[in-house]
């Protein structure tokens, strides 16, 4: 008997993604498009102001100019010229193309999704009263998942977005939305050894994760994640609150110092709440007391009281009654 055929590291999908290559090198192998030179006056327009902006925005909720610019260049720009305008080497035209395209009838934006994964210019995306900054690659996986940017644009199926989240997750990138794909991994065996590798590189998102696997052995690994990385505090927080290990607890007691009332109104903190409160002790307790002594102002004080009041009324545990008595009796 011939010895089984090694299976691949890739996790899954990869027949699929072999299959949809030549779909994206089809978008750029089409003949020669030349822009009319009603489409390049648009262009020229959208290049000038630079910002991807939605169709409300600011305080008044009031349409911006360039928004009947890009609603001009999707009325004059055929599907060719739109193609080729992902390739612009303006960003904002790239993203304004691939918004455009997916607007059209029978609109299919995953191959160019795939195409522009790597595609890591900044651009501007302005919508309501946020000015955000992302990276070209992120604006086209945002403008195709579900539920972002605009409802009415061609949208990923499941078997899509199952790819796209496992190639941010095992290729190697810096986009924001790998953090989301990385909550969203099945909790299963194959994924475990690649979360553990994505923790040790830093990634705040992993550790959330991998304490959903509630694994003893994980421990170490977390806690020394958190420890190592300053701006992953809240992630080490989140997680010690999903799994809440003995041997975290010592290193709550150690940063009690630094969640007193002048951090009481970040989510940081909020979360360094949750994370006390999960244990349901005797030590958890006299910890959150701790923090609940400090002499504040009143405005700092009701957001430290919510913080508190909300980690251990999320518990549900006879040993936190001492404390909800004393909100109570503060109202």
């Amino acid at each position: 008997m011939p010895p089984p055929k090694p299976r691949s590291h890739f996790p899954f999908g990869s027949w699929l993604l072999l299959l949809l290559l030549p779909m994206c090198n089809a978008c750029a192998q089409t003949a020669p498009v030349q822009l009319s030179q009603a489409t390049q006056q648009i262009v020229a327009k959208i290049a000038a102001d630079n910002v991807v902006r939605a169709a409300f925005v600011g305080p008044a909720g009031t349409e911006p100019e360039q928004w009947g610019n890009f609603v001009q260049l999707q009325v004059r720009a055929t599907a060719q010229e739109l193609d080729l305008l992902t390739r612009d080497t303006n960003a904002t035209v790239r993203c304004y193309a691939a918004w455009a395209l997916a607007k059209q009838p029978n609109a299919d934006i995953f191959p160019y999704v795939l195409e522009h994964f790597a595609d890591l210019d900044p651009v501007s995306y302005h919508a309501g009263c946020i000015i955000q900054g992302m990276q070209v690659a992120d604006f086209f996986i945002a403008l195709a998942s579900p539920g972002m940017i605009d409802l009415d644009a061609d949208k990923l199926d499941s078997a899509q977005m199952t790819l796209l989240d496992s190639m941010l997750v095992y290729k190697p990138n810096r986009l924001q939305a790998k953090h989301s794909a990385i909550r969203r991994l099945p909790l299963m065996e194959r994924h475990h050894a690649q979360l553990c590798l994505l923790v040790r590189e830093g990634e705040p998102a992993a550790i959330e994760r991998l304490a959903d696997y509630h694994r003893d052995a994980d421990a170490d690994l977390i806690l020394e994640a958190g420890r190592r990385n300053p701006e992953a505090q809240y992630s080490l927080f989140t997680a010690i609150a999903k799994f809440p290990h003995p041997d975290f607890f010592p290193y709550l007691q150690r940063q009690a110092h630094r969640y007193d009332e002048k951090n009481a109104t970040n989510a940081e903190s909020k979360a360094y709440y949750r994370a006390v409160a999960a244990y349901r002790n005797q030590a958890a307790l006299q910890l959150l007391e701790k923090q609940l002594e400090a002499k504040v102002d009143p405005h700092r004080r009701t957001y430290l009281l919510q913080g508190v009041y909300q980690a251990v009324e999320q518990q549900t545990d006879s040993i936190y009654e001492p404390l909800l008595w004393r909100f109570w009796e503060q109202e």
